[in-house]
């Protein structure tokens, strides 16, 4: 079958001949340099280098030529594809590097890192080892609740996780071919990989709208820029015959268009989609141009500093980002800037070397038979699990001995329920259990970055959402999650006086009538804005409820005027409901995963307290009295959760944990509160209730 089949391609013109003579690369070696140069630099904040990202584009359009070509270079010698022989070779390739580094960072947090975060990386070690983290990223980078986490030291992974998923189907799609034709399989070919292209080029771009995280994060997504490698490696042949000083001029406006973009490229341009077409084809040229004989231009790629990087670029990779992400935690008095970044990166550097001299140069010479490395894969697998199931159930077991149930005595004084002299010990609600003490309303009254619109969330006087006709005897808790961090206070109050509370509230969304950029999609956030009309435009419909409640972050924008002025504009439209307006003033900014810091910290809480100017932003609402804004009332518990004593604002007050997160309060805390905002708003709701008593703040 073999030999008939190399018959047929060689009548057609269409031989092995025709792939590339040259079998090493050194164009592609120094393309590899200049790949990961771009990923490291702009990892360690060297000014410049503001689109590095790109590298990992490089990176995807070589694995796309260097793999089609030695597959297809396989189907023209033989007939046919060894698909386990393909699998061994890259688990002896990839994966035995790949556990080292897993296993030595998941020590390494254990040892220096928050215990929260020991355990939370823990996880992304097991996705790391499983080649599937790219997706638990991108799932997590579209989950509000885990906004401001700390980066995760194996976020690097899920380029490696793409890179597997597609090393999983690209050969089938090869077999496929070769099942269908035996004459024209190359042609084929070359529609399949056209086909991959155009879908997932046009997927990226799609979900760039819709799912950002997903569009920079997935398989489907990303194989367009395989594909394209791939094209290059069936064209090789032509490409080989292009005149040398063509081909100069072809690999110097391949390199001009990476560097470009990784120069001049932002985190603010919106990728992969249409902007990666730059870096790919780039790429793409570059790899063209190096396909035949030398050329003038390979003098930029081909000598000893590009080429040994090159040579260490992957492991240097796996080790990089680890080390800049638990540097701070080993050296926590330490000022990270990029210039100690750079010193990071040299020593990565160095344990890229030894990782590629004492262990993949010698496996690569070392014969193994299929079966031995097929039990070495999944030996090196087991061991990357184990150890994040380890470390996990460790620090699981370290942070549940340190919680304790709520402390019940203290609560009720209105003068502060934060009153304490504890300084050290477990917290309540645990680090564990912090990310789920929420508002215990139902999910869906919060609702996504996607979402322009509401659901009907009443919850009646009992605390349970009802399907009831809204009626006027309601609260209304309208604004962003800051607003919903109110709800038991505001539902309290509702309770007392028999009436029930109508939650709108939107992810991410501010208030103020102000056009931001939502990080999660990657572009303005449009469906805020429409969101924020169609509310107004609800109440006008409803039947005037009793007092409308309005809160929301005060970081969204610096400029103070244009934040003023988007008050002013969403005012305007709340007034025209009729009903008086209550403001909640915005809590205490922390800025940094609380839980993860305190889970670190339970002998002395005040290491995670946090500046003031960090805490507290200028605020327009709270300039003036409320009558000059035509505010019913206004509420504000800062002195509680920041007292003005301190010289810091506390992450832990009378052992009750505060926030949740980087920014949101507990709900036990806002639960706390009840009769502190009761007591503030005493005057307005006898004003309301009695018309003839006066309304004062």
């Amino acid at each position: 079958m073999s030999t008939a089949l190399e018959e047929r391609q060689n009548q057609d013109g269409d031989s092995a001949a025709e792939l590339p003579i040259r079998r090493f690369r050194p164009d592609i070696q120094g393309l590899r340099a200049i790949a990961i140069l771009l990923v490291v630099l702009y990892h360690a904040h060297v000014p410049g280098i503001r689109g590095g990202y790109v590298g990992v584009d490089v990176f995807f359009v070589i694995s796309g030529y260097l793999i089609t070509s030695q597959l297809v270079r396989e189907v023209a010698k033989s007939g046919r594809l060894s698909l386990v022989q393909f699998y061994l070779k890259r688990v002896r390739r990839l994966l035995p590097s790949a556990v080292v580094v897993i296993v030595s960072t998941l020590c390494a947090a254990w040892a220096f890192a928050p215990p929260l975060l020991s355990k939370m990386l823990s996880v992304d070690g097991i996705f790391a080892a499983l080649y599937t983290l790219n997706y638990r990223l991108a799932i997590e980078g579209i989950n509000y609740q885990n906004a401001g986490a700390a980066p995760s030291a194996f976020q690097h992974f899920w380029s490696l996780g793409v890179e597997e998923q597609f090393y999983l189907f690209w050969p089938l799609l090869i077999s496929l071919a070769i099942m269908l034709t035996r004459r024209w399989w190359r042609g084929l070919l070359l529609v399949f990989f056209l086909v991959v292209i155009v879908v997932s080029l046009y997927i990226s771009q799609h979900l760039l709208a819709t799912d950002a995280p997903m569009s920079y994060f997935s398989v489907q997504s990303r194989a367009w820029e395989f594909g394209v490698g791939a094209i290059v490696a069936l064209g090789s042949g032509m490409f080989a015959r292009v005149p040398p000083n063509i081909r100069f001029w072809i690999s110097l406006s391949g390199l001009t268009s990476i560097i470009f973009s990784g120069l001049f490229y932002t985190d603010a341009t919106q990728f992969p989609g249409a902007h990666a077409l730059l870096p790919v084809l780039g790429t793409a040229l570059a790899i063209s141009a190096g396909c035949g004989v030398r050329a003038r231009s390979e003098a930029i790629l081909d000598n000893h500093i590009m080429q040994w990087l090159g040579k260490v670029s992957y492991p240097w990779y796996l080790w990089h980002w680890p080390i800049l992400v638990l540097a701070p935690y080993i050296w926590p008095h330490v000022t990270f800037t990029w210039l100690m970044n750079l010193g990071l990166i040299g020593f990565s550097l160095i344990l890229a070397a030894a990782t590629y001299y004492a262990l993949e140069l010698p496996l690569r010479r070392f014969t193994f038979h299929r079966s031995d490395w097929a039990a070495a894969g999944l030996g090196l697998m087991s061991v990357a699990v184990a150890t994040g199931t380890f470390v996990n159930l460790s620090e699981t077991s370290l942070l549940t001995a340190s919680s304790r149930p709520p402390p019940l005595a203290v609560r009720a004084r209105v003068a502060d329920p934060f009153t304490s002299r504890l300084t050290s010990g477990p917290v309540y609600p645990s680090v564990l259990k912090a990310v789920s003490d929420t508002p215990d309303y139902p999910a869906d009254c919060i609702v996504s970055f996607l979402a322009t619109t509401s659901p009907k969330c009443l919850i009646d006087r009992y605390g349970s959402a009802t399907d009831a006709p809204i009626g006027p005897n309601r609260v209304v808790l309208l604004g962003d999650s800051h607003a919903g961090e109110w709800y038991p206070d505001v539902y309290g109050i509702a309770h007392k006086l028999g009436w029930d509370t109508e939650v709108l509230t939107k992810e991410g969304c501010p208030l103020p009538s102000i056009t931001i950029e939502n990080a999660a999609l990657d572009r303005p956030y449009t469906e805020c804005n429409q969101w924020r009309m169609n509310m107004f435009q609800r109440l006008l419909s409803e039947p005037r409820p009793r007092v409308i409640f309005i809160a929301s972050l005060n970081y969204y924008k610096p400029d103070n005027i244009y934040l003023a002025n988007g008050w002013k504009k969403t005012l305007r439209s709340l007034r025209a409901i009729g009903a008086p307006i209550v403001y909640l003033h915005d809590t205490p900014y922390p800025n940094f995963d609380v839980p993860t810091c305190i889970s670190g910290a339970l002998s002395d809480w005040s290491q995670c307290s946090f500046k003031r100017d960090v805490a507290f932003h200028p605020d327009p609402l709270m300039s003036g009295t409320a009558a000059s804004h035509r505010l019913a009332a206004r509420v504000d518990v800062d002195q509680y959760l920041c007292p003005p004593a301190k010289a810091e604002c506390p992450a832990v007050l009378g052992g009750i944990l505060l926030y949740r997160d980087n920014s949101h309060v507990t709900n036990t805390a806002m639960s706390l509160l009840l009769p502190i905002v009761e007591k503030q708003l005493q005057p307005f709701l006898r004003s309301i209730l009695n018309p003839r008593t006066s309304n004062h703040e």
